[in-house]
Order: structure tokens, then sequence, then C-alpha cells
């Protein structure tokens, strides 16, 4: 009778153990699963298995700790890392995407010329780009975008190592070389090109959703989600991405908002977005005025709590012939190459850029002006 107290005493001790699996799919440039790839674990135990006929592969029978996953061949894949807390894990490999080219650093600004790119979206394309930026002993702020430097260098002295993540979870390695002038390649891995965003104005709330192809090298995306029963997307050669929106008007209908995208290049695939948040405060418009006497107008507006960044947008007629840089200052003044033209009345948008409560939500306030200089 005691041996078999003993005994279902560790069964039970036995099944509090927490035990869990990482699971994922290796997919090649082209969104393809490969199989038969090696997949090395590491970490409080270490395995070895091979993708089947799907291209998935599986590890089971893992307790809560932390992970790391590598291929050795083929090469171009970059290794993962797994936590897991009470919890399967998820990681699935694509190839790094890759870029490096030529710039030079003055008066805080970054100007590049990318001779190559395998990017898919969200990276540099090949040719010339110029970033505005702020460069101190370990961050710099480019863009939309913070990257944090390791170890740290000196302020606005470009060169070393960064890194940074985008908000759909892609990150980035930047390796800068020189002072005023040299070279810099970046790494990524890229885990996913769609994008959706909330937007609210007054009395009126819609979502933005999109996937991001500047190589055009999608031959199709579709949607269907929260207000989009199904539809196909078309691609815009000017933004570089397949989009669509919905309005959902004064009235939006309860969180959260789910959206699956099937993208065919080689072969079809869905991904997932979903969001459960709008940026509710908009922002006070204080200049400009109805009447502008200056081909060089100053935007200014009062600060909405917890904003991450604001933008400006002028538009001339249904033409947008402005945005501003994205800032976190209250103030911006037109510096468009498209002159203001006098006697015209053009229309703006004040965006704020997220809110540490909803990072993928903005909105906006709209209104015009007329010029007379």
């Amino acid at each position: 009778m005691m041996m078999f107290l003993v005994v279902i005493g560790c069964s039970k001790v036995e099944d509090a153990l927490p035990i869990h699996k990482i699971t994922g799919t290796v997919y090649d440039a082209n969104n393809v699963v490969v199989q038969n790839v090696t997949i090395n674990l590491t970490g409080n135990s270490s395995a070895s298995t091979q993708t089947d006929t799907n291209g998935k592969y599986n590890f089971y029978s893992l307790t809560n700790g932390t992970y790391t996953l590598t291929i050795t061949s083929p090469t171009g894949y970059s290794s993962m890392t797994v936590t897991l807390s009470n919890g399967d894990g998820v990681a699935d490999f694509r190839p790094e995407s890759n870029a490096a080219g030529t710039f030079t650093y003055a008066a805080g600004s970054l100007n590049i010329i990318w001779n190559n790119s395998n990017f898919p979206c969200n990276g540099p394309t090949v040719g010339p780009e110029v970033d505005p930026v702020t460069i101190t002993t370990t961050t710099m702020t480019m863009g939309d975008m913070t990257w944090t430097r390791s170890p740290a260098g000196a302020a606005n002295d470009p060169a070393g190592t960064w890194t940074s993540t985008d908000d759909n979870g892609n990150s980035y390695t930047l390796i800068i070389t020189g002072t005023a002038s040299g070279s810099l390649s970046v790494t990524a891995n890229i885990a996913t090109c769609t994008w959706l965003e909330t937007y609210h104005s007054t009395g009126d709330y819609g979502v933005w959703t999109g996937y991001n192809d500047p190589a055009h090298s999608v031959t199709s995306v579709s949607l269907e989600g929260t207000g989009i029963p199904s539809q196909a997307l078309t691609y815009s050669a000017s933004n570089g991405d397949w989009s669509s929106g919905v309005d959902f008007g004064a009235s939006p209908p309860a969180f959260p908002y789910t959206y699956n995208f099937t993208i065919t290049k080689v072969t079809s695939w869905v991904e997932t977005v979903t969001i459960s948040c709008f940026v509710d405060p908009l922002p006070t418009v204080t200049a400009p005025g109805a009447t502008v006497t200056t081909a060089t107008p100053a935007f200014s507006w009062n600060a909405v709590a917890n904003a991450l960044q604001y933008q400006v947008k002028v538009y001339d007629g249904s033409s947008e012939i402005w945005r501003s840089d994205k800032t976190a200052s209250l103030s911006i003044v037109y510096n468009s190459s498209t002159p203001l033209i006098t006697g015209k009345t053009y229309s703006y948008q004040v965006i704020v850029r997220g809110t540490a409560d909803c990072p993928k939500g903005q909105s906006y306030t709209q209104g015009s002006f007329t010029t007379s200089f």
C-alpha cells in the first residue's frame, strides 16, 4: 500500500513539469517551402531534426527556457532564438535580406547610394537615398526607426554596428564604416511584409491595410477580414505596395479586427494581422491660419498625450504635394520641392502617428488655407 502511494506521488510531480514544443517552417526566397533541411537546437536541451515534405519541423518535450535554432545548410539563414514560458514556440525560417552601399555624412544627413539589395520589402532599394538623422553615443533616429549602437560611439559619428526592429517584428543589423564617408551594409530577418494601421478623424474611423512590395515581385494579393468580405488588392507603383482601406464611419465595430492576406508569388501563402485599438485624441492645430502670407508656412499643434510622432501632409486638390518627416516636435515648416502658388487654396492634415497605447494607429485633424504673398 505504501509503495502504491509513492508511485502515485511521483506521477503527479512528472505531470506538473512544463513540457512544450517548438515548431516552424523553412521557406526559400520565393516563399516556397524547403524539405530535408537540418535544424539544430541548443539551449536547455540539444537535438536535431529535418523538415518534412511541407517544409515543417518539430521539437517536442521541451521545458521552459531559451533555445537557439540554426541551419548550417543551405546558407543564408540567420539563427533564431525562442524563449518558452509555459507555452509552445514557433520559429519560421526565411533567408536573410542584404544590402550594401556607400555614404557621406554631414550636417545631420546620411546621403546613401545603395549598390545592391535583395530586400523583398521594408528595406533599401538600389539607388540614392537621403535620410536626416540624429546620432547620440548609443542611438540613431532615422525616419520612423530608432537604432541602437553597441558598443557606444561618439555623438554625430555614424560609425559602428546598429540594430533595430520595426513595428512588424522585422529585425535589422546595420554596419557603418567611416565617419564623414565610407561604406555601409545591412542584413535583416524579414518576418512579414504586411501592414495594418487604424485611423481616426472627426466622426470617422477606419483601417488601412497593405502588403509592401517595392520590387513588384508578387503577382497578386487578396484580402478578407473585418469590414472586407473578400477583395483583390491593386498594386501601386508609386507607393510600391498592394493596399486597401475600409471606412467604418462614425460607429466602428467592436475589436479585435483580423485580416487575412493571401499572397501569390511562385506559390500562395496566408499572413494574418490583428489590431485592437484606435488613437482617439485628435491634434489641435494652432497654425497656419486661414490665410498664409509666406511660401514656407509653419504648421504647429498642441501635444497629444503619449504621442509617438507627428506628421504633416499638404494637398493640392486630391494630389498630395508634400509630407513632412515624422517628428516628435510640435511644429514643422513647409519645405517641399513643390512651391506653393499665391492665390490658391490648399488642404492639409496634421497627424498623430501612434501613441504608447496604440503604436499602429493614427488620428488626424484636417484644415485648409489660402495663400496670399
